[in-house]
């Protein structure tokens, strides 16, 4: 969250979302994690936005 508001106040365009209870590097496990989808689901969404 840190990291974000220092971007923010940089003047970088900054999309926060939070995942409580999810372990770092939980996009890496669909199977298990149950927001890895919606997180990946997410970092897609905004990287189409960014290169389109």
């Amino acid at each position: 969250m840190l990291y974000a508001e220092a971007l923010e106040k940089a003047g970088v365009e900054v999309e926060l979302i939070e995942y409580p209870a999810m372990p770092h590097g939980f996009l890496n496990y669909p199977r298990f994690a149950r927001d890895a989808t919606a997180g990946i689901t997410a970092v897609v969404a905004s990287q189409r936005r960014a290169l389109l």
